[in-house]
């Protein structure tokens, strides 16, 4: 299983082929990445592998560990710019928060 892993990191980090079999260079690669995530982009993945081995490209780190992602909402203050924090970890609900309590 782990020898997979090397293949499947080799072959990702291996100069890419577009399909009439031309090699486009790592440095190609990394221009067309740095295009599709530049700085501040935020990439989604549900694997623990680090970007750089995927992509083959770049220095990433870890965002918004432990939270959960919302999107502006121009109408609403706490959600209104980037990067702003609420919420809770936990909440116990009241009776004035449940329909028909």
């Amino acid at each position: 299983m782990a020898r997979d892993k090397v293949t499947r990191t080799r072959r990702l980090m291996s100069p890419a082929r577009i399909q009439d079999g031309t090699d486009l260079g790592l440095e190609a690669v990394a221009v067309i990445g740095s295009v599709l995530w530049p700085v501040g982009a935020i990439l989604l993945s549900t694997v623990a592998t680090d970007p750089a081995v995927l992509l083959g490209f770049g220095t990433w780190e870890l965002y918004g560990t432990g939270r959960v992602l919302v999107g502006i909402d121009a109408g609403c203050d706490e959600f209104n710019e980037p990067g702003e924090l609420g919420g809770e970890r936990r909440h116990v609900l009241t009776c004035a928060e449940v329909p028909e309590c």
